[in-house]
């Protein structure tokens, strides 16, 4: 006869009425939550409105601690008038480089008029300072803390995006990366399981690999990716230059009216032919005779075709109507 294991309970069963509660209770709060969130919207603009600023910054301003809020360094009426005189002069376009501020404020307290502010005036003046004040302060992240800010900010956004699938039953793909190889954190993503289906049925690749490679792609290049994903150098070079002979030629008919479904397909081996039918001709293509790039076994041959390429060396060229009957004769 055999013993439960000891400090192991068994979960009960729960019955069908409960099982009923707890879904009304889930759908109260999602309910409650949604008119929490409707509630400081409104709050959010409502202050925008009432002091001039921005919908964004007004957001931000109710989830900053307070410390960021409020400087409290108070402006002179002095520097006040002295910002608005600099002001003028940098929308006038008379400036004197680093001089401005010395010759301004020389001049202002040789004329004494900033003294002769009404109330009303010095009001007004504080006020325009405070409000441009506030829509200007930079919101510092440090390199070291950028990893955790972005973890914390994360954190909050991942239980709103569970959310919102579940309440509306959409399906939610994001990716977070980094913008150059020193950044100190790793790219994210999050993906609805039929985006990971879909992904991996159109890609071959999950929606974590399409995210870690555009990573790579942002943080160093094609070699980034070629190293990340474990690609063939040459491979990945191929399907990069064919994509970009595509993609320009299909700009190129797209200005003269080709609709997609009568785009050419590129041709390689009967290039002449294709141009005397379509009018434009690819020109700086570096390697002889034109060619299927999947037919080029060099890698420094691909490197070479590559950078023409992504410089604009090797390019679409369109042919004037004389050129043309040139060419067809």
């Amino acid at each position: 006869m055999s013993t439960p294991a000891t400090g192991q309970k068994k979960k009960s069963r729960r019955t069908r009425e409960q099982r009923k509660i707890s879904a009304a209770r889930t759908a109260e709060m999602w309910k409650e939550v949604g008119d929490a969130r409707s509630a400081y919207m409104v709050t959010i603009a409502d202050l925008a409105e009432k002091y001039h600023t921005s919908l964004e910054w007004m957001s931000k301003q109710f989830f900053l601690g307070g410390k960021l809020l409020k400087s409290s360094h108070k402006v002179s009426v002095f520097n006040a008038v002295m910002r608005r005189e600099i002001a003028k002069r940098k929308e006038n376009g008379i400036l004197d480089g680093r001089k401005t501020l010395a010759i301004v404020s020389r001049e202002l307290k040789e004329s004494g008029e900033w003294k002769n502010l009404t109330q009303d005036e010095e009001d007004d003046l504080m006020e325009d300072i405070q409000v441009e004040n506030m829509s200007k302060a930079p919101i510092k992240i440090y390199a070291k803390d950028v990893a955790t800010e972005i973890a914390k900010t994360m954190g909050n956004i991942d239980p709103e995006i569970i959310g919102l699938e579940k309440r509306t039953g959409c399906n939610v793909f994001w990716g977070l990366t980094r913008n150059t190889s020193n950044d100190n954190f790793r790219p994210r993503s999050y993906a609805s399981d039929p985006v990971k289906n879909a992904c991996l049925a159109l890609f071959k690749l999950t929606p974590e690999q399409i995210v870690v490679n555009i990573d790579a792609y942002i943080a160093s290049g094609v070699e980034g990716v070629i190293r990340t994903s474990g690609a063939r150098k040459t491979t990945f070079l191929k399907k990069e230059i064919r994509d970009m002979i595509r993609t320009n030629m299909e700009e190129i008919l797209n200005k003269r009216g080709v609709s997609a479904t009568e785009m050419p397909q590129v041709a390689y081996h009967n290039h002449e032919r294709f141009v005397c039918a379509w009018g434009i001709e690819l020109v700086g293509w570096t390697e002889g005779a034109i060619t299927n790039p999947g037919e080029i076994t060099s890698s420094v041959a691909l490197r070479r075709l590559h950078n023409a390429l992504k410089d604009g060396l090797c390019y679409w060229c369109e042919l004037t109507n004389e050129e043309l009957t040139a060419r067809k004769e």
